[in-house]
């Protein structure tokens, strides 16, 4: 996935949301017990570097913790914020940090390191310092929240091979909002959250005036190839038993005593994995 569909996404997302604005609250609990356990465990004045951090949640939170810290995230994306303790820094490869070897006392990542691999997990190993810990939240793969994306990506992938959106700017209104009303509700139909019907809603309006509304279906189709880039990604990187141990094999090999445990509930099941551990002095 493009450096600019990254930066896109979140440039978008609800700054306060983190990855997942529509999680169940559940799934949100769960994130932030983590990450309130993990920051109460860094020791005072700590170093922190954010993998792939996104627009900075993780560090948002731990700074609600712990205000002492000093708090570095890198991200593909093309963004770069500072802001009080916390500084992020955007167009950085996880694979090639710009760090000297053992300069921070804790690496974290939330839906972050899988999608740079094992090469990613090599270089949280040189930066971190001897003694110092690991926090990864990492995507399940085979959880109910990747098992829905693989479904939309079906979706989307149908109706941008169908050329809906492209063959309705060439229609006259009326029969172009017919076609493509009668696509969506077949390919969408069991996705009934707000932002489908928004997009339906937009599309509607868009074909109810073709003069003014070309610009914006070329939009909505550029958000679509953006959207399900961005999932195809995220089942990509999700990880089994078997492809979690293998991204973390640098860090056991570096000498990280690694604990993993699942995070589960009743609405989400097993959605992520909980990584934690400490690198031997």
């Amino acid at each position: 996935m493009s450096r600019e569909s990254w930066h896109d996404y979140w440039q978008q997302a609800p700054q306060s949301a983190g990855c997942f604005p529509s999680a169940p609250p559940d799934v949100q609990n769960g994130l932030r017990t983590f990450w309130d356990r993990f920051s109460a465990t860094l020791p005072k004045r700590a170093r922190v570097l954010d993998l792939a951090c996104g627009d900075g949640a993780v560090l948002r939170h731990i700074s609600t913790k712990r205000d002492d810290c000093a708090l570095i995230g890198v991200d593909y994306a093309r963004s770069s914020d500072t802001s009080g303790s916390i500084e992020i820094v955007g167009e950085t490869d996880c694979t090639a940090l710009p760090f000297e070897a053992e300069s921070f006392d804790a690496i974290v990542s939330q839906f972050g390191l899988e999608y740079a691999g094992d090469a990613a997990s090599a270089e949280a190993a040189r930066v971190l310092k001897p003694g110092g810990s690991i926090g990864f939240i990492i995507h399940a793969g085979e959880s109910r929240m990747i098992a829905h994306n693989a479904a939309r990506s079906k979706a989307l992938e149908a109706i941008l091979r169908s050329n809906v959106l492209a063959n309705a700017r060439n229609l006259p209104p009326a029969e172009a909002l017919t076609q493509a009303s009668a696509i969506f509700r077949e390919l969408l139909s069991a996705m009934r959250d707000q932002s489908d019907a928004k997009l339906r809603k937009l599309i509607e309006l868009a074909l109810a005036n073709r003069a003014t509304g070309r610009k914006q279906l070329q939009m909505i189709e550029a958000m679509a190839r953006s959207e399900r880039a961005r999932l195809n990604a995220m089942i990509a990187a999700a990880c089994d038993a078997e492809h979690l141990e293998q991204l973390l094999n640098p860090l056991r090999q570096a000498g990280v005593d690694i604990a993993v445990a699942e995070i589960a509930d009743n609405a989400a099941g097993h959605f992520a994995w909980a990584v934690t551990g400490i690198l031997a002095d």
